[in-house]
């Protein structure tokens, strides 16, 4: 075959899988809850996201294409009852603040995901979960607007710095809207125990929603990113299994049921530790410790494929000259870390082939 025939059929090929890939429209960006919850539990992020997000999102889209599925660009409508579309929703926003002596640390995670949605039925096909957390020394104590724009900064960047708007393009770039052999992933269930409640800043043991929503994310995003597998979104009551949201292009809320996972995790927050691992005269290493139970199971067969308790330490070393400390920021780091390297071990375990093979049902 010579070489021009070969080049002709290759670009025929490649022009044949863009046609006849799934069309799939663009929904834009949505806050994750009621517009009561937005304010609550996304005071800057509200404030500083412009409907012009979507059509910076468009742009990128249109740049960077997914490769398994052709989006349709131009804001979808929920009410021309397109079949399937797919929309960025931010599901959390944390931010700390601690005095490091001579300057202040700020560190602010968005907990998103690209969710695909049927839009005839109103439901959940599936979702990707990613965080973007980010940290800043400052000179001072940052104000609000100060922090506030640092969010606006980190949302709808499109240059290499990371951003929102590229976390959601790089993830729908290797999404697939439906599983391949069609099994699903959620985190179901998170609890705390009391041990944990004393360790809690204001914001989360005021309403202690926000942390189980941060967590489930946090774990999911990992599971997601190491395995190749999509997670449907955590619901505080899984046995109603809805979801609302508020798109940024329209005032109303819109409410989505969450299908029945094919396989079930819950995770169980036992409690926290903070201990003097070394000291010297001018500094000392704390370890900042974080306990769980997870549970890994087949909800409609009644059937655990694991059933464990783990912990994982972080070791900070600060001056002792350091006046006062932000330990959360220790908690928090643990937590990452522990959701990041459990989910890495995730299915690899001498005992755990069922685990292996469950993932791998689920696999885009």
């Amino acid at each position: 075959m010579s070489t021009f025939i070969t080049a002709a059929l290759l670009c025929f090929l490649a022009a044949l899988s863009v046609e006849s890939a799934q069309p799939v429209a663009f929904a834009g960006l949505a806050f994750r809850g009621t517009v009561a919850e937005e304010s609550l539990f996304f005071p800057y992020s509200s404030k500083v996201i412009s409907p012009e997000w979507n059509q910076k999102a468009a742009d990128v889209l249109r740049q960077r294409p997914p490769r398994h599925f052709k989006t349709i660009l131009g804001l979808s409508d929920f009410d021309k009852g397109e079949t399937l579309a797919v929309a960025c929703v931010l599901d959390s926003e944390t931010v700390a603040i601690e005095d490091s002596g001579d300057g202040f640390l700020l560190r602010i995670s968005l907990g998103a995901e690209a969710l695909f949605i049927d839009f005839k039925s109103r439901a959940v096909v599936s979702a990707f979960p990613f965080v973007l957390t980010v940290s800043d020394y400052l000179d001072h104590r940052p104000e609000i607007n100060e922090v506030a724009e640092r969010i606006r900064l980190i949302t709808d960047n499109t240059d290499e710095r990371p951003s929102l708007l590229n976390h959601f393009a790089d993830v729908i770039g290797e999404a697939r809207p439906k599983a391949r052999v069609g099994g699903i992933l959620q985190v179901r269930h998170v609890d705390l125990e009391e041990k944990a409640l004393k360790f809690l800043p204001e914001a989360y043991s005021r309403d202690t929603r926000q942390l189980k929503f941060w967590l489930a994310q946090q774990f999911g995003a990992e599971l997601a990113k190491h395995h190749g597998v999509a997670v449907l979104p955590y619901s505080q009551d899984a046995a109603m299994g809805q979801m609302a949201l508020r798109f940024k292009s329209r005032a109303d809320i819109i409410n989505l049921k969450i299908p029945e996972p094919s396989y079930s995790l819950d995770l169980t927050l036992r409690g926290f530790s903070k201990t003097v691992a070394k000291e010297t005269a001018s500094e000392v290493a704390w370890v900042y410790g974080a306990y769980f139970t997870i549970r890994f199971y087949q909800q409609l067969l009644n059937k655990a494929y694991l059933h464990e308790e783990s912990k994982h330490g972080y070791t900070r070393v600060v001056p002792k000259s350091k006046v006062s400390m932000n330990d959360w920021l220790g908690f928090e780091r643990s937590l990452m870390d522990f959701c990041a390297n459990y989910a890495i071990s995730f299915g690899n375990g001498k005992n755990q082939r069922e685990v292996k093979e469950a993932l791998q049902k689920c696999m885009y």
